[in-house]
């Protein structure tokens, strides 16, 4: 048998015998922290590209990636690493721009002006963020639920 092939059958066409090969199937895993992706992929298949990404994410690879499957089963390891996305805070005329990771808990100041209660940090709709979603943001002091000024 040729490497990486299989014997499948054969076939006798006049004085010719004709002798058929299977390529050898094998597992393609990739382990990204917690999570695993498995692949089948025959011998000297070309390999797609990784594209199971978590969004917010890219991937540091720790093994090399391959672009051809070999004659046996390969685990490919990786670490995810969160992308950095703008927040942006205004307080008024006060605008404060950060660079934050994706999934960072958001540890917000809390504004005080003697005079009203701060109710934290809205984005247009209103929505209170605990964690750094996968775009930019821009939060205000100003509840868009309300015709009141939270902090002046």
């Amino acid at each position: 048998n040729p490497s990486g092939y299989t014997y499948s059958h054969y076939e006798i066409k006049g004085e010719e015998c004709l002798v058929y090969y299977t390529a050898n199937k094998h597992k393609l895993t990739y382990i990204i922290d917690n999570d695993i992706f498995e692949y089948e992929y025959s011998f000297g298949e070309t390999i797609s590209e990784f594209k199971e990404l978590k969004e917010g994410y890219t991937v540091k690879w720790h093994d090399l990636l391959i672009t051809e499957m070999p004659d046996n089963n390969v685990v490919i390891k990786g670490s995810y690493v969160p992308l950095e996305y703008n927040l942006t805070l205004v307080d008024g005329d006060n605008i404060i721009k950060y660079l934050v990771d994706c999934g960072d808990t958001l540890i917000l100041p809390t504004l005080k002006d003697g005079i009203n209660t701060f109710e934290g940090w809205f984005d247009r709709e209103g929505y209170k963020y605990e964690t750094m979603p996968a775009f930019d943001l821009t939060l205000f002091t100003l509840d868009p639920n309300s015709i009141s000024i939270i902090v002046s």
